[in-house]
């Protein structure tokens, strides 16, 4: 009986690497652009190209006083907000294309900012926002 456990092949347990060795966690930044009603699909447009994935537009509208709004040449105070989760590395990308856009015309003007997002609840969550593929065995 000995003889034939000898005989057997070992099993042993494939070599997996953890998690953060496959899939890399980047850091993430929470992209705000204000600009002019109906200038919003032109940035889901150009932030999709770079590939980033949650992209969603809000309206706005301003609250700037009518005499003030005459004075400072402000015609229509209805806004499109445009919020994005954007890695680090293509932020710099996005706000070029920002900038451009900005120098294009008057009613192409607005602000866009960052702001870091510290944390994320899940890795669930943040493959999500981030349309991270996961590659799975066959």
């Amino acid at each position: 009986m000995k003889n034939e456990i000898k005989n057997q092949p070992v099993i042993t347990k494939p070599n997996i690497p953890n998690y953060e060795d496959q899939y890399k966690l980047r850091e993430l930044e929470f992209l705000i652009v204000i600009v002019s009603r109906y200038q919003g699909d032109y940035y889901i447009n150009a932030f999709s190209e770079l590939g980033v994935s949650a992209t969603f537009v809000t309206y706005g509208q301003g609250t700037v006083r009518s005499d003030i709004q005459h004075i400072i040449g402000i015609a229509d105070t209805r806004k499109d907000v445009v919020m994005c989760l954007v890695t680090k590395a293509k932020l710099k990308n996005c706000l070029a294309i920002c900038e451009e856009r900005f120098k294009v015309s008057k009613e192409a003007k607005g602000v866009a900012f960052a702001i870091p997002v510290d944390s994320i609840i899940s890795v669930l969550s943040y493959k999500f926002l981030t349309d991270t593929k996961q590659n799975r065995r066959k």
